[in-house]
């Protein structure tokens, strides 16, 4: 049975930027441990190229603050273990917290809730995170991430 990765890949008509774009980050992540090192690789996470712009979400604001000092060496050690014809790929990497953000240490989801609501939502995402299958897991978070943020939770 093929994956959503490849599916999505192989089948819909992605032009060659998007297509680079989404190869390039998948390296990245598949990377990332030794990008920036044990201590953030939980707490931060390549999550799009845009513009040659890598945006990586982060935990929480100590993580953007340490982070932020070392985008210099973040981009010497993407640069360092890219082939050559993609060391051109990105040229800036920037920051943003998410407070949905998933810790991958301790597979659980740490949400920040505005809302009353929050008992519903904490139902809701301990569901999610009874899915087996990783990849509709992986839909369903982000539709309700989706979802929160359109309700403004």
């Amino acid at each position: 049975m093929k994956s959503l990765r490849e599916i999505f890949l192989n089948n819909l008509h992605l032009s060659s930027n998007l297509r680079k774009n989404l190869l390039f980050l998948e390296f990245i992540q598949k990377n990332w441990k030794e990008i920036v090192g044990k201590e953030f690789c939980s707490q931060a996470n390549p999550v799009l190229i845009k513009d040659k712009i890598l945006w990586i979400e982060v935990s929480n604001s100590y993580v953007f603050q340490t982070l932020s000092g070392k985008t210099l060496t973040i981009s010497e050690k993407i640069k360092k273990i890219l082939p050559e014809e993609l060391k051109d790929w990105i040229k800036e990497v920037r920051f943003k917290i998410n407070p949905f953000f998933k810790d991958s240490s301790q597979n659980k989801l740490k949400i920040r809730f505005r809302s009353s609501n929050s008992q519903k939502l904490k139902s809701f995402l301990r569901l999610c995170e009874e899915i087996k299958d990783p990849e509709l897991k992986k839909v369903f978070i982000k539709m309700f991430k989706s979802y929160a943020k359109l309700k403004n939770f």
